[in-house]
C-alpha cells in the first residue's frame, strides 16, 4: 500500500514540477501553449493505430465499437500523449516506467466514467501500455525536431 502511494506521489510531484516550469518558462503562455500542443500532436500522429487495430481495440476494451466508446478511447489516449509531451517539455525522463505510471493516472481519472463490467479500466491500461514503444519512437522523433 505504501509503495502504491509513493507512485502517485510521485506522479503528483512530477505534475507540478512540470506545471511549475511551464509557469517560470521564459516564453509567453500561449507560446508554451502551443508548443505543447504541437508535441502532443507528434506523439498522437506517432502512436495512432490503424482503422481496422483502432476499432479492434475499442471493441476489445469496451464490448462494442459505436460514436461513444471510440471518442472516448480517443480522448484517454489523447490526454495520455498530452501529459507525456509536458512531462518532456518539463525536462522530465519519459521513460518505461514514467510512461505506465501516467497511463495508471489518467485511465484512473476516468474511472467513474466508464463501465467496468467487462473489465474495461484493466484492459485499456494493458492496451496502452503496450504502445511504448511506438510513444518511445515518437518522442525521438521529437527531439530530432527539435534540434534541427
Amino acid at each position: 500500500m505504501a509503495k502504491k502511494n509513493r507512485g502517485g506521489k510521485f506522479l503528483l510531484g512530477a505534475a507540478l514540477g512540470a506545471v511549475a516550469a511551464l509557469l517560470f518558462a521564459p516564453k509567453s503562455g500561449k507560446e508554451t501553449r502551443e508548443e505543447l500542443k504541437g508535441k502532443a500532436d507528434l506523439l498522437k500522429k506517432g502512436v495512432s493505430d490503424e482503422v481496422g487495430v483502432f476499432q479492434a481495440k475499442v471493441k476489445e476494451i469496451f464490448g462494442q465499437v459505436d460514436t461513444k466508446t471510440k471518442a472516448k478511447y480517443r480522448k484517454i489516449k489523447g490526454e495520455v500523449m498530452e501529459k507525456i509531451a509536458a512531462l518532456e517539455k518539463a525536462g522530465k525522463t519519459v521513460d518505461k516506467k514514467a510512461y505506465e505510471k501516467t497511463v495508471e493516472q489518467v485511465v484512473d481519472g476516468f474511472r467513474s466514467e466508464m463501465v467496468d463490467s467487462r473489465g474495461a479500466v484493466e484492459k485499456l491500461k494493458k492496451m496502452l501500455k503496450t504502445d511504448w514503444e511506438k510513444v518511445k519512437k515518437a518522442l525521438g522523433q521529437s527531439e530530432r525536431r527539435q534540434r534541427s
